[in-house]
């Protein structure tokens, strides 16, 4: 992830992935509040998401996001601050 916050292994980046994989999220809009290294932005959007943001204050937890978009094959996240 870069310099931004969210490998997937912290406690609370690991709950919030596995109650994601428990939604629908089929023609729902999600939000990802400081959204650190996008990984829920990422996840939201591989579940089927309609659209998808990933917001946050830190230049470089967006840089982080779009890369890490990137390399996942998301071209339907909107990073913004």
């Amino acid at each position: 992830p870069g310099l931004a916050f969210g490998t997937g292994s912290h406690a609370t980046t690991s709950l919030c992935l596995n109650w994601l994989s428990q939604q629908d999220l089929t023609n729902k809009n999600v939000i990802d509040y400081g959204c650190g290294s996008g990984i829920l932005a990422i996840a939201a959007s591989k579940l089927s998401a309609k659209k998808v943001w990933a917001t946050d204050i830190d230049p470089q937890a967006l840089q982080a996001t779009q890369n890490n978009s990137e390399q996942n094959d998301i071209s339907d996240c909107n990073c913004t601050e």
